[in-house]
């Protein structure tokens, strides 16, 4: 269908009846149209869909109808205008369907953007054809801006300006004057304002001074001065005139041929007399007018800051005048009085006595002048002017630390480790002979060739000489074995157990104070994707065909799952499993291909708590489909009830730096993870974040205030990854604790995965993400190409993903990992919780390690944790 038309909108004036108002252009959805009611006020208030009316014509060359629920009332403007989401949507996939009608749909949209654009063009401010600007930018702040007007500069250029300038004062040579400064010429009283900056030089008048084609008069108070006394003097004339009119009358009684001619000679000039009155009144009140406008702007000196001008009218804005007790020049800014403040040095004020100021110096108070002086420290510290602080050698000896100055009460355990002394640092140079000796070291007996220092029984802190096991050697420690072993306390400090199954520990012997250390293999991982042994494939070929998997999602309680994808067209199948979250145990309940529009692209579905809302995301959008049988795929609407464009919310520099793959909730619905397929280290998108976490003020409710609450850059270059302009596919954990990423593309039949773990949940910033470790898979299909449907199980157990290869049967089967790592570890229930983060080690192989500690020798704290590679 072709584009005929140019119309992108329509104005129907409103009259308290009329609910049906055409549009005459074409749309292609509903929320591409934006209603607009315009009171008789300006007042413009958008209007929204379902809530204020309703759309008929959707895809129609001609247009349709917006209907009301309620009239506009007369007086009110209905402007109905094309507001098409700004996003290119067609995805042409090699060797598949090239229709007429995508292709043309494409152009549409092309067409319909440029129209859009052209109508806010023509409502645009510009300058002529034939006009010309340097440049129709400006780079003033909001804050240099304010209370500004916007003018053209003596180039015809843009400028933010103030109402009318600064004012300088009177006029003084060898003054450097900025543009629209403006200054009192002393020997006229005339106001002017510069026009040119630079620097002043000769005498006044400014009229015929050298700089004069550098001013512009501002307020001419000398042809005031002089049109009053021209009036004064023209008024004295007109009265002498009328004197010799009267004399030539007198006069004339004696002379009556010639009194006719001087009485008529005594009318003009009576006449001329009056008329230059007026002349003479005219400019003295021309001349007031202008000493007035002036007298309204600058008030003048005055001891307090006045509220009205002096004329007893409200203040202008931008109006001036010199506080006499304060010695300062203050300008209104519409509601306050403020002084215009020259800058100044610390040696300026008045409570300061700098003298000689050195590298270094400090600002002191000085009690006996009450006044800040500069000095700098000496002695055995000196201050640089860097900031740097240099103690003198032996500044600090014994002698100057109080006895028990520094002991356990003055640092925190841990505060001093080797991570606070540089490599190197203490050498045995720096310790005096016999600073550490046996004696200080506690130990009870002389030693003796092939012994060793062991803790010494019954002296707490002290050591003794014992000989060494036979066999050259000893045992770190002491081995366990089985699924309920029983750890001696007494037996020894140190064991290892080497885990076979899920294990559960007894403790005996447990005494006051003691100490034992763990050292643990084959612990259980939380997630593990990093140790993906063989997987399992799990058909749903019957349903999907040869087509790709884009994605899939669970109900509530993992009972019902549903695969997205193509299949011919877009849809969407729904299975019930027997075991929650097993899709082994799936059995295949219906199919639904809803008109999404360009949904083929949907990678990312969930349901809402209750299953009546289906939450797609799309691109850089989100959707909400309403689901009038809960859970129940068939039931999903064809059309969005809400949509938003993420851009906003996101803060994305464009919409092409989101592509969403996936989107998941956590328990309450107030949060979201939007899993992104574009990310920083991709050259084509270097703006782009590898996934987000929002806030939702309402649960679930893609309507309310979407707030940007986290976002991660992945840094796949940092951590391995060769090739970085592979797009990725990724999930959040359930509980908000793990994130799995996995390389989109594929090479050789490889690819990789990538975990991190999140120490505060649901939040993927720097602060809280932290990278676990990566590991490679091995494809089923050797010869596939992409990698979609990246996905963990509500309940943690199961990691899962398809592979691509165009055309080949096997895109229907998902590969389907367990990701419950080795075996889980039970200490008893009198001791303290175990690490979030236990068995959670990069490596496979790694050794976890626990430090506990009794202090009544029933209770257990674990006082250190460690993974050891």
């Amino acid at each position: 269908m072709t584009i005929t038309t140019t119309i992108a909108k329509n104005s129907y004036s409103g009259n308290g009846s009329t609910t049906v108002f055409a549009y005459q252009f074409k749309i292609l959805a509903q929320g591409d149209l934006q209603v607009i009611l315009r009171s008789s006020t300006g007042t413009e208030t958008v209007q929204e869909i379902t809530t204020h009316y309703t759309v008929s014509g959707v895809g129609s060359a001609t247009g349709g109808n917006v209907t009301f629920g309620s009239a506009p009332a007369s007086g009110v403007t209905v402007v109905i205008r094309r507001a098409t989401t700004q996003t290119q949507t067609v995805d042409l996939v090699e060797n598949d369907p090239f229709t007429a009608e995508t292709v043309e749909t494409a152009f549409d949209r092309s067409i319909i953007l440029a129209q859009e654009l052209q109508e806010q063009v023509e409502r645009s401010l510009k300058i002529s054809r034939t006009n010309t600007m340097t440049s129709t930018d400006f780079t003033t702040s909001a804050t240099d801006r304010a209370n500004k007007v916007l003018a053209f500069d003596s180039s015809g250029e843009l400028a933010v300006t103030q109402e009318i300038g600064t004012f300088k004062g009177n006029w003084a040579a060898s003054t450097t004057y900025a543009v629209r400064d403006i200054v009192k010429d002393t020997s006229t009283n005339n106001i002017f304002i510069a026009k040119t900056a630079h620097t002043s030089s000769g005498s006044q008048p400014l009229t015929t001074n050298t700089d004069s084609g550098k001013w512009d008069l501002l307020v001419d108070a000398a042809s005031a001065t002089t049109s009053q006394s021209a009036a004064a003097t023209s008024a004295t004339a007109a009265a002498s005139s009328a004197t010799a009119a009267a004399s030539s009358a007198s006069t004339a009684s004696g002379h009556k041929d010639t009194a006719t001619t001087q009485a008529s000679n005594a009318s003009t000039s009576a006449s001329n007399a009056a008329s230059s009155a007026t002349a003479a009144a005219s400019s003295a009140t021309a001349a007031a007018a202008s000493l007035d406008s002036f007298d309204d702007v600058y008030l003048g000196a005055k001891s307090s800051d006045p509220s009205v001008d002096n004329d007893g009218d409200a203040l202008a804005t931008g109006a001036l005048y010199f506080n006499s007790s304060s010695d300062a020049l203050k300008y209104y800014t519409g509601s306050a009085w403020v002084a215009i403040t020259a800058t100044t040095s610390v040696s300026d004020l008045s409570d300061t006595n700098i003298t000689s100021p050195a590298d270094g110096s400090l600002l002191l108070y000085d009690t006996g002048t009450s006044k800040y002086i500069d000095n700098v420290i000496s002695g055995d510290a000196t201050l640089a002017d860097t900031g740097a602080l240099t103690i003198a050698n032996d500044a600090i000896t014994g002698a100057k630390i109080a006895d028990d100055a520094i002991n356990s009460e003055h640092y925190t355990d841990g505060s001093i480790d080797t991570a606070h002394i540089a490599d190197l640092n203490v050498t045995q140079g720096k310790i005096a002979n016999e600073a550490i000796n046996e004696a200080k070291m506690q130990i009870s007996n002389s030693p003796v060739n092939g012994y060793m220092l062991t803790a010494q029984s019954g002296n707490t802190g002290g050591l003794t000489w014992a000989e060494a096991p036979s066999g050259g050697g000893f045992s770190l420690a002491s081995a366990l074995s089985g699924t309920t072993p029983t750890i001696d306390w007494s037996s020894a400090t140190a064991f290892s157990h080497t885990l076979s199954g899920d294990t559960t520990y007894s403790f005996s012997n447990v005494p006051s104070g003691g100490e034992i250390e763990l050292f643990l293999k084959n612990v259980a991982k939380r997630y593990d994707v990093l140790s993906l042994n063989a997987g399992t494939n799990e058909d749903f070929d019957g349903q999907k065909g040869t087509e790709r998997i884009k994605g899939s999602f669970y109900n509530a309680d993992g009972t019902k799952f549903y695969l997205a994808g193509e299949d011919g067209s877009y849809s969407i199948h729904q299975y019930s499993l027997s075991t929650a979250y097993d899709v082994s145990t799936a059995s295949y309940d219906s199919k639904v291909s809803p008109s999404f529009g360009s949904s083929i692209r949907i990678h990312g579905l969930t349901f809402n708590d209750d299953g009546s809302k289906l939450i797609a995301a799309r691109g850089n959008d989100l959707y909400e489909y309403t689901v009038s049988t809960p859970y129940d795929i068939s039931t999903v609407s064809g059309t969005a009830n809400h949509s938003i464009v993420m851009d906003t919310p996101l803060s994305l520099a464009s919409g092409s730096d989101a592509y969403f793959v996936n989107i998941r909730f956590n328990d309450d619905g107030t949060l979201a993870y939007l899993q992104n397929m574009r990310h920083q280290d991709h050259s084509s998108y270097p703006n782009a974040k590898g996934a987000f976490i929002i806030s939702l003020s309402t649960a679930y409710d893609i309507d309310s205030t979407l707030t940007l609450q986290s976002f991660a850059d992945f840094d796949l270059g940092t951590h391995g990854e060769s090739n970085k302009d592979d797009e990725i596919g990724g999930d959040i954990s359930y509980d908000g604790t793990t994130v799995v990423i996995v390389d989109d593309n594929v090479t050789s039949g490889k690819t990789s995965v990538y975990k991190y773990r999140c120490k505060i949940p649901w939040n993927i910033g720097a602060g809280s993400l932290e990278f676990i470790g990566s590991s490679e898979i091995t494809l089923a299909n050797s010869n596939a190409t992409n990698i979609y449907n990246v996905r963990m199980s509500k309940d943690g157990n199961f990691f899962y993903y398809n592979e691509y290869q165009s055309s080949n049967a096997d895109n229907a089967i998902v590969r389907v990992y367990n990701i419950q790592g080795n075996y889980s570890v039970t200490l008893p229930a009198n001791t303290s919780a175990l690490p979030a983060t236990l068995g959670e080690g990069v490596d496979p192989t790694t050794t976890s390690y626990l430090r506990l500690v009794s202090l009544d020798g029933t209770n257990t704290l674990i006082t250190d944790h460690k993974e050891i590679v």
